[in-house]
């Protein structure tokens, strides 16, 4: 794969091009073809580093300002460090456990169900996918385990397989921490001038994620059906015995978070009621409150220790290969639509005639 992947990469230039194509276009074709079978057959690691210094090397883009200085590689480092530290806290264990052990959720079994994955999705709104199943996953086999299911009962299949199908339709709520919303909107500014802010974009995402939501509660009650009898008379409340009271490092991390959360709503409301202060906080972009909040946790000490710990935080809270691979797909997906490229244009002229 290795030997095929690197003949696309390299020989795919000297294939003559079709009308409206060059060799810049084929070359560009043969790295994406050639970049997109490792990262499916070999991995998203070193092909990623390849993938960028290939285009260096060709003198195609300037890898570094689409790639690594790009504001949405900035915002991912920054915030998944901030997600490291909510979870080292505790803090989002003790609000996934409050969404299932409130009283609407101790209604009924159904409700239980129904707050337990949307806690996740809640949760997949803010911080990655993986984190957000690295919380609930393990709450979701101790009710398992207390319950006395086995594996392949329906239940289990169904809260398993919802969780997957929660955080996804979280992930998609909001942009925070989401390459997959990040990288389409960073492209659409680059490619025509629309700028997508994170409150406008969630006051879209998360009423379209609620009404999907809604429909995977129906598919599972009304097709799926699985017996909850066990559930009747599961107490969830005791989940709260094994948390302990609130800490100090958990109030400043939350009121942080808050703070972070109120000046993204501040840049999307205040540019057409107050232009000036409103276009300094635009400005600031995204990344930038989350980089005061991080300053502030390691300056921040409780019992002599700050409350984050930066070097385990960039170490263990930074997902490093899929940072690179995200970089790796806005410089690939910035060169296919290059204009000295061509593709963009080759494609619309073919295209368009087909469709219209």
């Amino acid at each position: 794969m290795l030997l095929i992947s690197f003949a696309f990469i390299l020989l795919f230039q000297f294939i003559p091009a079709p009308a409206g194509l060059n060799q810049t276009s084929m070359q560009v074709i043969g790295i994406f073809i050639g970049i997109m079978l490792m990262w499916n057959f070999i991995g998203t690691d070193w092909p990623s580093l390849l993938c960028m210094a290939i285009l260096a090397i060709f003198q195609i883009m300037d890898i570094f300002k689409s790639g690594f200085g790009n504001s949405t590689i900035a915002f991912l480092l920054v915030f998944f460090m901030l997600s490291h530290v909510l979870s080292q806290v505790g803090l989002t264990r003790r609000l996934a456990i409050w969404f299932f052990t409130n009283k609407l959720a101790q209604r009924s079994p159904w409700m239980f169900v129904t707050m337990f994955l949307f806690g996740a999705m809640f949760m997949a709104s803010f911080m990655s996918q993986t984190a957000a199943l690295l919380v609930f996953l393990p709450i979701a086999e101790q009710v398992f385990k207390e319950l006395k299911y086995e594996k392949g009962d329906r239940f289990p299949q169904m809260l398993v397989l919802g969780l997957g199908i929660a955080v996804g339709i979280g992930s998609a709520n909001t942009p925070l921490g989401h390459a997959i919303i990040l990288i389409p909107i960073q492209l659409l500014e680059s490619q025509t001038g629309l700028s997508v802010n994170i409150m406008a974009y969630s006051a879209f995402g998360i009423v379209t994620g609620l009404l999907i939501f809604a429909a995977l509660i129906l598919v599972y009650r009304l097709l799926y059906r699985p017996d909850l009898n066990k559930l009747r008379h599961y107490d969830a409340t005791r989940l709260r015995s094994d948390l302990q009271p609130m800490s100090v490092q958990e109030k400043i991390s939350a009121v942080l978070f808050v703070v972070v959360i109120v000046i993204w709503l501040l840049q999307g409301f205040l540019k057409d009621i107050a232009p000036t202060v409103g276009g300094y906080i635009s400005a600031l972009g995204n990344a930038v409150p989350v980089m005061v909040a991080i300053v502030i946790l390691c300056l921040t000490k409780v019992d002599g220790k700050p409350i984050m710990d930066y070097k385990d935080a960039a170490a263990r809270g930074v997902p490093w290969s899929a940072l690179i691979f995200n970089a790796a797909v806005l410089v690939i997906s910035g060169a296919l639509t290059l204009e000295k490229v061509g593709i963009s244009d080759f494609l619309i002229s073919n295209v368009t005639p087909l469709v219209s």
